[in-house]
């Protein structure tokens, strides 16, 4: 009896064993497996925290750029309104005065499209304008010219200019007396372009309107920062914009959106082909007192060869020069005739240039 139950019991005793293993082993884990189960929920936790972290600044960024957009559309519609031709009684009233050449006295100055601001119409490239409401737009702001005065003009000794550095692409630069380089926000502010003495606006790119034109004196340029584009072929009428203000005493306001390719090449041709300034000479001065500049590799290359035609020889042909060291100059400025004076003279000026 006893002989027969003691198997019994062993084997009883091994499948007992054997059957509540699994059973006690998922009850109660080891040490090493609730680390693991431990860690991977912290992973877990870490990996939701950083997708939701993902997920509002991918949220907060298409909140701003709709802003941006509706923030333009308005600031567009607003534009075109000013811009609308006058209707009813009031259009028959500004027809018979300009049929007998007089103005009323209800009637408003000229806006965008009329003569005020502007874009190049003439044959020889000279815009049309209203000479008159020029005349008055620079006369206000003389008193705030000399308040902001630019460098000193030519013949007198070269010292450092009469005014502040621009550290970054939200403020604007004077970079002559006459010339003012800046960005889109300056361009929005009437106040602060006012303030500066500002009569004439050069709008230097197609995205952005004429946001003053009742303020100031206009030329725009449908012009693209891209490396494809000319920028050249606006050299004549551009200067002659700013040639006009520069005459009569004005101060001209340069922008594109940011401030730093297309305005800076326009300025750059003005200076090369109505004061002569070699291009190194003109590029470095901006650069002082706008550090951040950066025209794209196709505008350079072509305000190096519009040095070439309008000065005869290339001032940043020098293999030392960094920011004119890219490829397709590369392989033209060993053939050009070298201005040997150049160095000399960028040392000389410390970068100011004396353009009245």
């Amino acid at each position: 009896m006893t002989s027969s139950t003691k198997p019994t019991d062993k084997s009883r005793t091994k499948r007992s064993s054997f059957e509540s293993w699994p059973g006690e082993q998922d009850a109660t884990p080891s040490n090493e497996k609730r680390n693991d189960a431990e860690a991977r929920e912290r992973a877990r936790k870490r990996w939701k925290k950083v997708k939701h972290g993902v997920l509002a600044t991918r949220g907060f960024a298409e909140a701003g750029r709709a802003r941006n957009n509706r923030l333009s559309a308005e600031r567009i519609e607003v534009a075109a309104r000013r811009e609308e031709p006058a209707t009813g009684a009031a259009a028959r009233s500004s027809r018979d005065s300009r049929r007998s050449g007089t103005r009323s006295l209800d009637e408003k100055p000229a806006t965008h499209r009329n003569a005020a601001s502007y874009r190049v119409r003439s044959r020889d490239g000279a815009p049309d304008f209203d000479a008159a409401r020029e005349q008055q737009i620079v006369s206000e702001a003389q008193e705030r010219i000399r308040r902001h005065a630019g460098p000193a003009g030519p013949g007198s000794s070269v010292g450092r200019p009469r005014f502040r550095m621009a550290l970054n692409s939200t403020h604007s630069t004077l970079i002559t007396h006459h010339i003012v380089i800046g960005n889109r926000e300056n361009a929005m502010d009437s106040a602060g372009l006012r303030q500066l003495g500002v009569t004439h606006v050069l709008n230097a790119c197609v995205q952005l309107p004429n946001f003053h034109p009742q303020s100031f004196t206009y030329l725009k340029l449908d012009l693209l920062d891209n490396p494809e584009a000319s920028i050249t072929e606006h050299a004549k009428s551009t200067s002659s914009f700013i040639a006009r203000a520069e005459s009569m005493n004005g101060r001209v306001f340069c922008h594109c959106v940011s401030g730093v390719s297309r305005s800076v090449s326009v300025i750059l041709m003005h200076l090369m082909a109505r004061h002569r300034v070699p291009l190194r000479e003109a590029y470095e001065h901006i650069q002082t007192l706008r550090p951040f500049i950066r025209p794209n590799e196709g505008f350079k290359l072509q305000l190096a060869k519009f040095e070439i035609a309008q000065l005869g020889c290339s001032s940043v042909a020098d293999s030392g020069l960094r920011d004119w060291d890219f490829y397709t100059w590369n392989t033209l400025k060993g053939s050009v005739p070298k201005d040997p004076t150049a160095a000399a003279r960028s040392r000389s000026a410390s970068s100011v240039c004396v353009v009245q």
